[in-house]
């Protein structure tokens, strides 16, 4: 049973590391455009907006890691937005793909959820038998 229970945390988390995977690959990916559509210090984009030009780039990551995951999961608390038309471009894209992938991973834990009540309820049935016919073998 300890190596059922391995597995499927195993399975777990292999799904958030592929969450984490696309969040980084996503914000990576939108902190360049965002940077390399910017051509003046006062242009209107997300790069300017938010002081990424004066942040490290370790706070940077953990910044555009937070927009990826919040878009990808289309949750949009709204502290971070697109600011130029090229950004909300690429945001509807990112929100498209993101419901493709957030449900195709949601559709995985689901079916390790009911994989994992299923083979449980099956060690139960098993342990169960196995108590009776001990009870039966010391009566007889």
């Amino acid at each position: 049973m300890v190596q059922i229970k391995i597995m499927y945390a195993f399975r777990i988390f292999r799904l958030v590391t592929t969450i984490l995977i696309l969040a980084y690959f996503i914000g990576t990916l939108f902190f360049c455009l965002s940077k390399h559509t910017t051509y003046e210090e006062d242009d209107f984009t997300f790069y300017n907006e938010y002081g990424m030009r004066d942040l490290t780039d370790i706070e940077n990551l953990i910044r555009m890691i937070y927009f990826a995951i919040t878009t990808l999961t289309t949750i949009g608390f709204g502290d971070f937005n697109p600011k130029s038309e090229v950004e909300r471009i690429a945001t509807t894209l990112i929100l498209l793909a993101g419901v493709c992938c957030f449900s195709f991973i949601m559709n995985q834990l689901m079916e390790i959820v009911i994989d994992y009540r299923h083979v449980t309820a099956e060690n139960q049935q098993s342990e169960d038998l196995s108590r009776w016919l001990g009870l039966v073998c010391h009566f007889n």
